[in-house]
């Protein structure tokens, strides 16, 4: 599929999801992993937004490209903000009571658990969020 570009606003989360959704539909993922995938895009999406520019607003922030093969959909997020590996990231250890814990952190792991395959690579000055769906449960 042609990639879509959107600026950092939370707005523009909605042409996100609908490009996803027309993605998902087309190699006919499921449901249930279509909704993981769109839970993972967004969260990722609204962090980038929201902490890699500050919502705002900065035109062509957010590139997303879908890849669609036989046996899986691929998603990349590519952005242009603060380098940011969500695998250096600390778990908050959630036996702590709420306010004790580190702020951040569960969002990424909401991630690593909705999708079968993530990855994350800075090239230059350009964050890869890679996201891995299969069409068939092979997690």
């Amino acid at each position: 599929m042609q990639p879509i570009v959107v600026s950092a606003n939370l707005a523009d989360l909605d042409q996100i999801k609908n490009y996803l959704v027309e993605a998902g539909q087309k190699v006919r993922l499921s449901k249930q992993k279509l909704y993981k995938l769109r839970l993972a895009v967004d969260e990722l999406a609204t962090n980038i937004i929201m902490h890699g520019y500050n919502q705002d607003n900065t035109p062509e922030a957010l590139k997303i490209q879908a890849k669609l093969a036989l046996d899986n959909l691929t998603l990349c997020l590519e952005d242009k903000a603060q380098p940011f590996d969500p695998f250096n990231i600390e778990i908050p250890d959630l036996t702590l009571p709420l306010e004790q814990r580190v702020i951040g952190g569960l969002g990424i792991e909401l991630v690593k658990a909705s999708v079968d395959k993530f990855y994350y690579e800075r090239v230059g000055n350009h964050n890869y969020n890679v996201l891995v769906m299969f069409l068939e449960d092979n997690t």
